[in-house]
């Protein structure tokens, strides 16, 4: 985690509405961008699922998730984890979107790799539509309180 102070679950929430709301502008202009706005809510609505789930109040449901993961972790600031020098595991959304979110990993997995494609490559490999309807997907699921791991 780097040293900047983590949002809490509400302005999450509030970045995502935001980061919506410019996809849904550049998605009415059929603009690949917004690709990326609705990949940055779908991440804002993760992470406010993560702040708010309260696995990360019971020390042994963690460890019975993966002996590595620990209550700071819900506070995690990068897509991909890694192992830091020691051996200690680094936790990335992505990695835990898998982990405890399984019902949303196919379509946020499939933002995070569009987005990648928007910023870096000939754009979007799936239709915007497709991906609008993966961001939606995410949003009724975080809406619902379907973001809580199991």
């Amino acid at each position: 985690m780097s040293n900047r102070v983590a949002l809490n679950s509400s302005d999450h929430q509030a970045r995502a509405i935001k980061h919506e709301s410019v996809a849904d502008a550049l998605f009415a202009r059929q603009e690949e961008w917004s690709t990326v706005c609705y990949f940055y809510a779908s991440l804002h609505r993760v992470q406010a699922a993560l702040v708010d789930d309260p696995i990360f109040q019971d020390p042994l449901r963690l460890q019975q998730k993966s002996r590595l993961l620990k209550p700071a972790d819900r506070f995690c600031d990068s897509h991909t984890g890694f192992f830091r020098p020691g051996g200690i595991k680094s936790w990335g959304l992505n990695e835990l979107v898998r982990l405890l979110y399984r019902d949303i990993s196919v379509p946020y997995e499939a933002l995070y790799i569009n987005s990648i494609h928007v910023r870096y490559e000939n754009g979007p490999a799936l239709s915007l539509e497709r991906l609008k309807a993966h961001a939606t997907d995410i949003k009724i699921a975080f809406q619902q309180r379907r973001l809580i791991a199991k």
